[in-house]
């Protein structure tokens, strides 16, 4: 499914369940309710998606049964003072690039409740030039999203700390 077909089966769900990253074209996680989780997958492949899972996973991440940890993560972040970055960095929250320190520390809280908007990220970055990527860390798995996203831009790893300090 698309994603704006993802936001309307959620949405025609009894129960709270709603996106939750969308990864790459044609994945998309949902997160919320288990019920309305499983109502929605059961729908989705009524609807002829071909693979539709149930993730193991330790919460209902990027949706609204997440708001108790926003507002204690709110509190924590008050205490602490962010700078300008120095580099433009672009929130999954918005796909957008900002430095504005006060921007940065609002969606952190939001981006606990909010969907992880992984390829208009990436699409931005790509728009803006970027012509090559590196994952660092263990697994591939965003190796795989983004060739799924640009199958032109060149990605690689970088998932031991040797990689690491080869670089």
């Amino acid at each position: 499914m698309d994603d704006e077909a993802v936001v309307k089966l959620c949405d025609a769900v009894q129960g709270l369940v709603s996106p939750a990253n969308f990864n790459c074209p044609g994945q998309v996680v949902i997160s919320g309710e288990i019920e309305a989780v499983q109502k929605a997958i059961e729908e989705a492949k009524n609807r002829g998606v071909k693979r539709a899972i149930e993730l193991s996973v330790g919460g209902a991440f990027h949706s609204a049964l997440m708001q108790p940890a926003v507002e204690t993560l709110a509190k924590i972040l008050e205490t602490i003072e962010f700078s300008e970055a120095q580099i433009p960095v672009v929130p999954n929250v918005t796909a957008e690039p900002t430095r504005d320190p006060v921007q940065l520390k609002q969606l952190l809280v939001q981006q606990v409740i909010s969907p992880v908007r992984w390829t208009a990220s990436m699409q931005h970055l790509i728009a803006k030039g970027l012509d090559q990527a590196l994952e660092i860390g263990p697994g591939h798995t965003l190796q795989g999203l983004m060739r799924r996203i640009d199958r032109k831009l060149a990605i690689s790893g970088a998932g031991t700390l040797e990689a690491i300090e080869s670089l």
